[in-house]
């Protein structure tokens, strides 16, 4: 900076200035620096009033030995900052340290800094204190029973922040989600819809809550100093979708929390209320053991959809009904698997139909290939029970793997979330040929014996196999193959017709049952060299 540079200073924010530069503070020139900065709102400076001296070396705290130019500055500056003192007191305490440490280094230039550094402006000026930022959590902030559903304020204290803050839900330490964000800190209150989280969904009652209010981008926060509980009712179960059998026991369950009494279960259909299902139950005992369709007063109702539960304090308002409607069937609810059920022979990758009957079960079905008692993957999931079929090209599964030909097949047809299942009642056949050897990547020499390996199943007649090079038919290997055999010792580049292939890459084999289409090729080449 040059004196003339200081007419450009913010007035509204005066400076302090320590100059470590030579003649800075040179009293006889009005053009020097210090000056110029007193003349334009500077409170005070720190310059030299002659030549000041530095330590040409790396920096360390050690050069306070030396006092050198720059090691005034920086402890001048700690005194300032560190420990708080005021322009003048700082100054005085530095040299007088500084001046304990008076060893001749070069030449004793170091006590001309002394007497060079003074202070020009007010002694009494002090770097003022820096305000606290932080934020209070004050409600909720402990043992507080808060409806779920009412309205209640969160509040907070904010200190020094400017900007927004965020209010998040946390339960046993956990981060259940923001309440909300982009509040004005200094609002320090927000209405708050007790249990709803900013992404429309809504927690359960509970114990073990807390709040936190963060500022936004950055990191000042406070959390409730103990945890508040979110009163209320849910039910649990049924809460929609289930299918009870009339006369069946089933547990209605329900969560409880800041309930101190009893609660009634009442039954409603179609949003009527039909009556009491049971009274004096204790709230925090979440769970009774039903009669699905009786009534506390001796009745039963009939069989039907649009069921629902509530749950309701006794003697209070707190009450919660099932989500969604429930079914009450007069028959047992069943799954039965028609088709394949035994003795099926499928040709891998033809299209064929599961089915099957499902009784008393609104939701969705899953399928399953089975092999020899073995679970190999699902065929399909998230199928309307009630569809009743499903068009399967067979072998495949739902992860894209396809299984090999075989025997011991079955097919299970499964409730999604629930028990009830059935298999086929006896194994199928998935009929096919499966290339096993080679079947891409091996390196057989010319004219060494190997074997074409094959899998085959529900197969008749005889097979026939062949060799491809570049995907183009090089000609027939052997025919007339009994498919059961599995197996052919292969002169390898031998074909039927008495000639010899060359050593090559790219060679693959088909096995193809003889006068039909069914017939499978090595997955990928294999080479042939001399």
């Amino acid at each position: 900076m040059y004196y003339t540079d200081a007419p450009s200073l913010d007035d509204n924010h005066p400076s302090f200035v320590y100059q470590c530069s030579c003649n800075n503070g040179y009293p006889e020139s009005s053009s020097n620096l210090g000056t110029a900065l007193l003349y334009n709102g500077a409170i005070g400076t720190v310059s030299a009033s002659r030549v000041s001296w530095y330590a040409v070396t790396s920096w360390g705290t050690w050069l306070k030995y030396y006092c050198d130019n720059a090691s005034i500055g920086y402890y001048y500056g700690y005194e300032l900052a560190a420990n708080e003192k005021d322009a003048g007191t700082a100054l005085y305490d530095v040299k007088s340290d500084m001046g304990v440490y008076r060893y001749n280094y070069w030449g004793g230039c170091h006590i001309m800094n002394l007497y060079d550094f003074n202070l020009y402006g007010d002694p009494s000026a002090m770097i003022p204190e820096r305000e606290t930022i932080s934020i209070t959590v004050t409600s909720p902030n402990g043992g507080e029973n808060w409806e779920l559903g009412s309205t209640q304020n969160i509040t907070w204290n904010a200190a020094g922040i400017t900007g927004n803050v965020w209010i998040s839900l946390f339960k046993d330490g956990v981060n259940l989600g923001a309440i909300k964000g982009n509040l004005n800190a200094s609002a320090g209150s927000y209405t708050w819809t007790v249990g709803s989280l900013s992404n429309g969904t809504t927690v359960s009652p509970g114990s073990g809550y807390t709040i936190r209010v963060k500022e936004q981008g950055g990191g000042v926060e406070d959390f409730s100093d103990a945890p508040f509980t979110i009163c209320g009712l849910e039910v649990t179960s049924p809460n929609g979708g289930e299918n009870w059998q009339l006369g069946s026991t089933r547990n209605i369950t329900w969560n409880a929390a800041g309930i101190p009494g009893q609660v009634w279960l009442s039954l409603f259909k179609d949003g009527t209320n039909l009556g009491a299902i049971k009274g004096n139950l204790d709230a925090s005992a979440g769970s009774y053991t039903w009669t699905v369709g009786n009534l506390a007063n001796g009745t039963t109702v009939s069989a039907g959809s649009g069921y629902t539960v509530r749950v309701k304090e006794q003697g209070g308002g707190l009450q919660d009904f099932s989500d969604a409607s429930f079914t009450i069937s007069d028959t047992t609810p069943s799954l039965t698997l028609n088709s394949p059920n035994g003795g099926e022979t499928w040709e891998l990758g033809s299209a064929q139909n599961i089915t099957w009957n499902a009784t008393g079960i609104t939701g969705n079905v899953w399928l399953s290939l089975f092999k020899d008692g073995a679970n190999l993957g699902a065929i399909k999931g998230n199928l309307d029970a009630s569809a009743g079929t499903y068009t399967w090209t067979v072998g495949t599964l739902s992860n894209g793997t396809t299984v090999s030909p075989g025997s011991g097949y079955t097919v299970r047809v499964k409730q999604q979330g629930g028990g009830l299942q059935d298999f086929s009642d006896s194994s199928f056949t998935i009929s096919g040929l499966e290339v096993t050897s080679p079947n891409g990547g091996e390196n057989w020499q010319l004219g060494s014996t190997r074997n074409i390996t094959w899998n085959a199943a529900g197969i008749s007649g005889q097979v026939w196999l062949s060799l491809f090079k570049d995907g183009a038919n090089v000609g027939a290997i052997i025919g007339n193959l009994n498919p059961a055999a599995g197996s052919y010792a292969w002169t390898v580049g031998n074909l039927s017709n008495g000639t010899t292939v060359s050593a090559g890459s790219g060679y693959t084999v088909r096995v193809k049952r003889q006068g039909g289409g069914v017939q499978d090729f090595s997955d990928a080449p294999f080479s042939i060299y001399e």
